[in-house]
């Protein structure tokens, strides 16, 4: 069985009127609507709308955006026109049993400066985090991840945006929609289904470790300084110690161990790591 296939168990695609695309998991119902726009977002269990009309996707060419204006089904593909800006795109959209699976099938058309191939504007008042592009309150949480560093979803609440010059054909996002108390579950899940680095700490999920949230000394720390840095942090008490991503790399992007500050590269980053961890200490690479 092929893995796009929209009907699933416990995950149901229906068309409730004519007009009306209708994409459903365990947890919500999700109405596209065939002019373009995300219609709607209802959490199954309440009835409750957490999701308001705007458009599913914009294109941005010569320096303006345009919205979606039609959505289509054509087999296994949906199909995106964007008003007259001669851009169209093939969606494959997954319902796994807590989230929504989104691939960007296929682009055409030229002059493109950016795509936002998924959008979702969250009807929740509150909180938003950007580095997971959520948005939540005590019932409710709305989320749009991107699954590679070519998708960028840190910027307007909802949006998931990719660009000509980083590869656009096969990036993929998903759309976490949950109640709140659900919501790191699904990450995890999300994070183990799509085969995304899912960190931990002791054995334990990075993300709900007690670890994170103790302080730490941020500094640049190097291999000529590292005694002195191991002792302000006993100092302080802190649990660990962060480095700058200028400290201990050369260049972003790639990374490359800087040798002024550590001579052997990493054998001597090792060492330091090696140092700290015998103090007790645990170690954070910063990175932009």
């Amino acid at each position: 069985m092929r893995a796009w296939i929209l009907v699933l168990a416990g995950c149901v695609l229906s068309s409730a009127r004519a007009e009306d695309y209708v994409l459903e998991n365990d947890l919500v119902r999700w109405t596209v609507s065939a002019d373009g726009q995300s219609k709607s977002l209802v959490e199954k269990s309440t009835g409750r709308p957490w999701g308001q009309p705007c458009p599913a996707a914009l294109v941005k060419k010569a320096g303006k955006w345009h919205a979606a204006s039609s959505v289509t089904r054509q087999g296994d593909l949906w199909r995106a026109v964007f008003g007259d800006s001669g851009v169209a795109a093939d969606y494959r959209i997954a319902a796994r049993p807590r989230y929504f699976l989104v691939e960007l099938a296929e682009i055409r058309g030229e002059g493109i400066e950016e795509l936002c191939f998924v959008r979702l504007d969250a009807a929740i008042q509150g909180n938003y985090g950007g580095w997971l592009n959520v948005k939540w309150n005590e019932q409710f949480a709305v989320a749009v991840l991107g699954l590679s560093d070519r998708v960028n979803t840190f910027g307007p609440p909802g949006w998931a945006l990719v660009y000509p010059e980083f590869g656009m054909k096969g990036q993929k996002a998903v759309l976490v929609a949950a109640p709140k108390a659900q919501l790191l579950a699904v990450i995890q899940e999300v994070e183990r289904d799509e085969k995304l680095p899912s960190p931990k700490i002791a054995g334990r999920w990075a993300k709900t470790s007690s670890d994170v949230r103790r302080g730490y000394l941020f500094t640049d720390l190097t291999e000529a300084n590292a005694d002195e840095t191991i002792r302000y942090a006993k100092l302080g008490e802190f649990g660990y110690v962060m480095t700058y991503d200028g400290t201990w790399s050369a260049s972003l992007g790639s990374y490359p161990i800087n040798l002024k500050n550590f001579p052997k590269g990493e054998e001597s980053v090792k060492a330091v790591l090696d140092k700290c961890h015998a103090a007790g200490l645990k170690v954070g690479m910063h990175m932009s």
